[in-house]
């Protein structure tokens, strides 16, 4: 068996390989160098995917390729040109990934919030799960092959629009291949979360710790407007008993009942007023407030 190189016809990658004897005017779509041949290109153009990725070196992409069996199996003829020496051909593609490339595969889908199995992934391939196979997974690969006049080559070309065919073992190594960066980049992300959640929580923590602090400061202007308006409460009463108590007996006595109406009038009059208060210290200070207002007008009365 000869060595293989690699021809460019226009736009298609074609793989030739140096046939021992090839005999008659065609080749057989099973033919073992033409499978071989096939095999090359299969292998060459998921390189060249994963390559195009740029995410992977080339020593690491070869050798997943390597490790991936892969099969040819069901081959049948699609269509002979009778004027061409080109057959065109079909043939189920089988990749069988082991068992830990199928493993680390499944992890990236999941750390990649990817809720499907593998199974159903691949099937976005056309790629179906295998039942010759337990890890095996296959789709319908469509080729031809055709020798070189001298019948010394054997030419095989993948047909137009069977990129998925070639997607799916190149997504199933892709995966694989980056578990240990989805793992890098969860560490980060889970990384990140704890820090954005502990920033979080000292946010919190220094707002409740604000609104305390706002709350006691609240609280101590209030117990002082409630003090102070007591104060001035008290000192109107002292007012009032200073101006009462400089009348002469007669005057007391006369104007007694009138003043027990006052003292009660006060009373409601500020309670009605507190009341419009809806928080209990406003309401105290409201209170004493009118007690103070009418106690003065009550004094500054009694004084003419």
């Amino acid at each position: 068996m000869g060595k293989i190189k690699l021809i460019s016809v226009a736009a298609a990658s074609v793989f030739a390989l140096n046939a021992c004897d090839i005999g008659g005017g065609k080749v057989a779509c099973s033919n073992e160098n033409g499978i071989q041949v096939l095999r090359s290109l299969v292998g060459e153009e998921i390189e060249k995917s994963l390559k195009n990725q740029g995410l992977f070196d080339l020593a690491n992409i070869r050798a997943s390729i390597a490790a991936l069996p892969m099969s040819f199996e069901e081959i049948r003829t699609s269509k002979e040109d009778p004027n061409s020496t080109k057959v065109f051909c079909q043939a189920t593609f089988r990749i069988t990934p082991s068992v830990e490339t199928v493993k680390d595969a499944e992890t990236v889908l999941k750390i990649r919030g990817n809720a499907d199995s593998l199974e159903n992934f691949l099937d976005s391939y056309s790629f179906k799960k295998s039942k010759q196979s337990a890890n095996g997974f296959e789709g319908t690969l469509l080729y031809n092959l055709q020798p070189s006049d001298d019948k010394k080559v054997i030419f095989a070309e993948i047909e137009a629009n069977q990129d998925n065919v070639i997607q799916a073992p190149t997504q199933l190594l892709a995966l694989a291949m980056s578990k240990k960066q989805a793992q890098e980049e969860e560490a980060e992300a889970q990384r990140l979360q704890q820090e954005e959640e502990q920033a979080a929580r000292e946010a919190q923590e220094a707002e409740w710790q604000r609104q305390a602090e706002l709350a006691a400061a609240q609280e101590k202007e209030a117990e002082a407007r409630v003090a102070q308006a007591k104060s001035l409460a008290k000192l109107s009463d002292d007012k009032l008993n200073l101006v009462w108590n400089g009348l002469d007996k007669e005057a007391r006595q006369e104007i007694l009942p009138l003043q027990r109406a006052w003292l009660k009038e006060r009373e409601n009059k500020c309670k009605a007023e507190s009341l419009s208060e809806a928080d209990k210290n406003e309401q105290t200070v409201r209170f004493h407030q009118c007690y103070a207002r009418m106690t003065g007008e009550r004094t500054q009365f009694l004084s003419n």
